[in-house]
């Protein structure tokens, strides 16, 4: 049990440093707002760690930018363990990187070869809210939410595995949330993910001006060779238009969808469906 409520901080400052071989176990703050690890500076690493068993709000680990400047962070093998929301709602991301007001520029951050597992924080177990980030060979694994790409263009998810084995009851065990422009949907394996999810979705957005907080509208997507095997909803080209927004959320997807595989024997929803 921890007595900080941001354990592991990299300052503004920081460049090339190094957090390695390392575990942070149950740190929870009885209740409170912790950051296990909080990344801030340039060309920074975290790699072959374990963070496991939290039931705090706060990220397990959050890259965080303080202007446009790109950041060139690596995140590789972690193990992220046993996020838990005790029902409070929103701020239980695993991960995030950055938040939306410095969506517009690029992060060129990377997380690859990690590991997901049981990471129920909230719908957005990944939440990228910066442009020109990798997404790589990672693997999310009976976590109840998505790789969601928030904000930002330009990013690349690629290689993961999304498997679900323990059939989770709720909606929100999805794979990949699309929004924004000029994102990389490819090579990616979804399985068995649960009645009412989705592997990909890929979003309507705010008509313009909106806020940054907003969605912005999917443009120059491409979405190929992906397999989606025996999940409920399997691919969803146009999800979550809403009308009643201010502005309204009508503002459709394009790009380019090919050489996806989509094999289903279970489920009573449709494997593909264009909206």
């Amino acid at each position: 049990e921890g007595k900080s409520d941001h354990p592991i901080n990299f300052s503004s400052s920081s460049s090339y440093c190094r957090f390695i071989n390392s575990a942070v176990i149950g740190w929870n703050l009885g209740g409170g707002d912790t950051r296990l690890i909080t990344i801030k500076g340039s060309h920074n690493e975290v790699g072959h760690c374990v963070l496991r068993k939290k039931n705090t709000s706060g990220m397990m680990l959050e890259v965080v930018r303080e202007s446009s400047a790109r950041n060139d962070h690596h995140i590789h093998h972690v193990y992220f363990g046993y996020f838990k929301d005790p029902g409070s709602g929103n701020g239980f991301e695993t991960v995030r990187i950055s938040t939306s007001g410095q969506s517009l520029s690029g992060s060129y951050t990377t997380l690859e070869n990690c590991v997901f597992v049981r990471c129920d924080g909230e719908s957005e177990i990944l939440s990228s809210k910066r442009g020109f980030n990798t997404y790589r060979n990672n693997t999310f694994l009976n976590s109840d939410g998505a790789l969601t790409l928030r904000h930002g263009h330009d990013c690349l998810v690629e290689g993961n595995f999304f498997i679900n084995t323990i059939g989770k009851p709720t909606d929100r065990c999805n794979g990949v949330r699309v929004i924004g422009e000029r994102q990389v949907v490819r090579n990616n394996y979804f399985l068995n993910l649960p009645t009412g999810s989705q592997a990909i979705q890929v979003e309507y957005g705010n008509e313009v001006p909106h806020e940054l907080t907003q969605y912005d509208q999917v443009k120059d997507a491409l979405i190929e060779n992906n397999t989606v095997y025996n999940c409920d909803k399997g691919i969803r080209l146009g999800a979550s238009r809403n009308t009643s927004q201010t502005p309204p959320k009508v503002m459709p997807p394009y790009g380019i969808f090919r050489n996806n595989l989509m094999v289903s024997t279970r489920g009573t929803n449709y494997s593909f469906e264009v909206e």
